[in-house]
C-alpha cells in the first residue's frame, strides 16, 4: 500500500469529490480515479460510494476504517520525516496537560521547566479539570496528558507513576474535637457532618479508608474546588475530607488532620495509547520515565 495513494484517498474523502480532489491535487480525474480502483483491488473491498448528489461521494464502513487507518499511517510518516531531519532546536508544538488539585504539581513543573531547557519552542498548555473530566478530554484526544490518582482505572492508557503521593485527610477548624486529639480515626467520618468533593460521591468510593458506608454518611455539601470546601469548613458547616498541602491554611483558624493509619494516594501521568503523536509528546514521554526513575 502506497503512502502517496494514501494521501490522495484522504484527499477524496475530505473534497467529497473525485473531481475536486483532482484539481487540488494537480492531477487529471482518470488519473485519480484508476489510483482508487487500483486500491479497492488491492484491498479487495469497495471504500466509496458513488452518488448522484452533485457528484459527491461518501465512504462504505470498509471506507470508514481505512479513512481512520490512514490519517493514522500519514500522520506517523510525518513524524518518522521530521524525527529524521530535526534536531532539538527545530522541535516545537504546545503538549497539553490536564491537572486536577495536588500539592505535588511542582514535580510536573521541574519537569515543564527541564524539558524547556533542552526544547524551547514547546509550549505547555494546562487545563485544570475534574479526574473524570480530564480522563474524558484524554480519551477524546483534547488533551495529550493527565494526572490521576491511583485509584482511577487507567486501564486503557500508558501511564507512570510519579514518585510523589497524596496524603488523605479532614480539614477541621482549631475548635474541633479533631483538632485537639490530633489525628482522625476512618470511622470518624461518620461522627460528624462532613463536605466532600463530589467525585466521591459519583464514584461512592474513597480508595483507603475501609469499607465507606456512603449511605452512613452525613454529607451536607460537595465541591470540586478545595478553595470552596476551606470555606464550609471555617463557617461551621462541617469538617472536609481533603489532601494535605492543596489549600493555603495558614492564614484561616483551619488545620489538616491526617487519618491513622495513615491514607495514601499515588499519582499517575497518563496518556492514550496511540500510533501517531507529535514528536513534542514523544519527547516529553521519554523525559518523564527518565524523571520519574532518576
Amino acid at each position: 500500500m502506497d503512502l502517496r495513494v494514501l494521501r490522495y484517498f484522504l484527499k477524496v474523502v475530505e473534497e467529497e469529490s473525485i473531481s475536486k480532489a483532482a484539481e487540488v491535487l494537480h492531477l487529471s480525474q482518470p488519473t485519480l480515479s484508476r489510483q482508487l480502483m487500483d486500491l479497492e483491488e488491492e484491498l479487495h473491498v469497495k471504500l466509496f460510494v458513488r452518488g448522484n448528489r452533485k457528484h459527491r461521494i461518501s465512504l462504505t464502513d470498509k471506507g470508514r476504517i481505512l479513512h481512520r487507518r490512514a490519517n493514522e499511517l500519514v500522520s506517523l510518516a510525518s513524524i518518522a520525516v521530521n524525527e529524521i531531519n530535526s534536531d532539538a532546536s527545530s522541535i516545537s508544538g504546545c503538549i497539553s496537560i490536564g491537572v486536577t488539585e495536588t500539592p505535588n504539581l511542582k514535580f510536573i513543573a521541574e519537569l515543564m521547566a527541564a524539558f524547556r531547557a533542552k526544547y524551547p519552542h514547546v509550549t505547555f498548555e494546562l487545563h485544570s479539570a475534574s479526574y473524570n473530566e480530564v480522563k474524558g478530554f484524554l480519551d477524546k484526544g483534547i488533551l495529550d496528558f493527565g494526572i490521576f490518582l491511583d485509584s482511577y482505572d487507567l486501564l486503557y492508557f500508558e501511564n507512570v507513576k510519579l514518585p510523589q503521593s497524596d496524603n488523605l485527610g479532614l480539614i477541621v477548624r482549631k475548635d474541633h474535637a479533631l483538632f485537639k486529639k490530633g489525628y482522625a480515626d476512618h470511622k470518624d467520618i461518620y461522627h460528624y457532618p462532613l463536605v466532600m468533593h463530589k467525585e466521591y460521591m459519583v464514584s461512592k468510593t474513597i480508595k483507603g479508608l475501609t469499607d465507606v458506608n456512603f449511605e452512613n454518611l452525613n454529607v451536607v455539601a460537595t465541591f470540586n474546588q478545595s478553595s470552596s470546601a476551606a470555606a464550609c469548613v471555617e463557617a461551621g458547616l462541617g469538617i472536609a475530607l481533603g489532601i494535605d498541602g492543596v489549600c493555603n491554611l495558614e492564614d484561616k483558624d483551619l488545620a489538616f488532620i491526617p487519618f491513622k493509619p495513615e491514607v495514601r494516594h499515588n499519582l499517575s501521568v497518563a496518556w492514550k495509547s496511540v500510533l501517531a503523536r507529535s514528536q513534542a509528546s514523544e519527547l516529553f514521554i521519554k523525559e518523564l520515565i527518565k524523571f520519574c526513575n532518576s
